[in-house]
């Protein structure tokens, strides 16, 4: 029986019940014939996100050059209809929603459901199921599906009902590397040079240097102080002294500051894109930071792509990117919200939820504050409101958006912006 790999305490338990009452399935299979010709017949199954079917399509490649003239039929959720039809690979795509997938109001398959779906193709006469999912469930509509041979992982349960099983290789699979960190550390402790090391991960760096030499201290990056961003706002819009410190429109400059530095929170990049933006926009009106910003993310724009780039590379970093990106667009809807909260709108037990939301805070998206979570970069909420979305938003709804983030971060200062 393969060792799991499953978070929730509660979970694995069922699951392991399950994979006992298997257990004679197990044996059975043993004995069954294994097929001698290449596969005419292939059946695969990648339910999840996006995310998943992308890092999927390689084995695919593959597959399609081990069998040149099989027919390879993709089962994949609805969201990734139109991904897995342009795929060169697959020849035909099938859609199975399930409801621990789905998100809104939207129900999909039990697991019961997805078998009964599977087992209709029996006529099919599939020679191969491959599983891609480490999932009991999926694992039960391949044995459904009645292949001559069902190939996949064992680690989410449900190995008893396959004929090959996998190990699904993680980071544990190679112990050699548990104590790479920790080492390396203590060599630059021990070392007479004097290092600077970055990170862009706060939570992972004080937990590495938590157990490591007291030689090691964290400097936090501080916000930009307001008079730095006053300056960059005088010099970027042409205002000396000489000026009084007003634009030429009679704006004063310790306002606009006032409002970039609210709406960057200090951040240096946000900072720079905000009065780069409002410098370009001058000469067609009043400084606005606010219209400024707009324009920044719209799509395609230096900061929008910013964004996107953090929100995956810190998505790609951490563990089960489609839970974790489910989770980060509820809390661009509604925040801050608790646990529990949380976990009724993901469809997930709230163990398995305070795995992700903690797997969320590792990579700096989430801040957890009396036990109700939120965003860590108010303004990446913002951009994941507008453009985590099935279409690019309209100028129409970007304005509003960003308007309403900037009377969150400084009503008072609005009127006079």
């Amino acid at each position: 029986m393969s060792r799991l790999t499953i978070d929730d305490r509660r979970e694995r338990s069922l699951v392991t019940v399950a994979d006992a009452l298997l257990l004679p399935v197990a044996i059975r299979r043993v004995f069954r014939h294994r097929p001698t010709v290449p596969p005419r017949r292939i059946l695969c199954f990648r339910l999840e996100r996006l995310g998943d079917l992308l890092m999927t399509l390689p084995a695919l490649a593959d597959l399609r050059a081990l069998a040149p003239d099989a027919s390879i039929d993709l089962v994949v959720g609805s969201w990734n209809r139109d991904l897995a039809s342009a795929i060169a690979a697959v020849d035909r795509v099938e859609t199975l929603d399930a409801d621990w997938l789905t998100r809104g109001a939207t129900r999909g398959a039990t697991p019961i459901g997805l078998a009964l779906k599977a087992a209709a193709w029996r006529s099919r006469r599939y020679d191969l199921a491959i599983n891609f999912e480490p999932d009991i469930r999926t694992n039960i509509a391949i044995a459904a599906a009645g292949a001559r041979c069902a190939v996949g992982f064992g680690s989410g349960g449900g190995g008893a009902l396959l004929d090959e099983v996998l190990e699904f290789r993680t980071f544990e699979s190679f112990p050699g590397l548990r104590r790479a960190l920790s080492e390396l550390l203590a060599v630059i402790a021990s070392s007479p040079n004097r290092f600077v090391l970055t990170s862009r991960y706060i939570a992972r760096t004080e937990r590495a240097l938590a157990a490591a030499s007291p030689q090691f201290v964290v400097v936090p990056m501080p916000a930009l102080p307001g008079d730095e961003t006053e300056r960059m706002v005088a010099d970027a819009l042409g205002v000396g002294a000489s000026n009084g410190g007003t634009t030429t429109g009679g704006e004063s400059v310790a306002d606009i500051a006032r409002l970039v530095q609210a709406l960057s929170e200090g951040r240096p990049a946000y900072t720079r894109a905000i009065v780069e933006s409002m410098a370009s926009r001058a000469g067609h009106g009043v400084a606005d930071p606010v219209a400024a910003l707009t324009a920044l993310l719209e799509p395609d724009t230096r900061l929008s792509s910013q964004c996107a780039f953090s929100y995956e590379l810190r998505l790609h970093r951490a563990r089960g990117y489609g839970a974790l990106k489910g989770i980060l667009e509820i809390l661009s809807e509604q925040e801050p919200l608790t646990l529990t909260e949380i976990s009724k709108r993901l469809g997930r037990t709230p163990g398995s939820t305070k795995d992700y939301l903690s797997w969320l805070e590792d990579v700096d998206l989430v801040l957890a504050h009396q036990k109700r979570y939120r965003f860590r970069d108010p303004l990446l909420r913002v951009w994941a409101r507008l453009h985590c979305q099935p279409t690019p938003p309209a100028a129409e709804k970007i304005g509003r958006e960003v308007q309403r983030y900037a009377a969150t971060c400084l009503p008072a200062t609005l009127e006079h912006v």
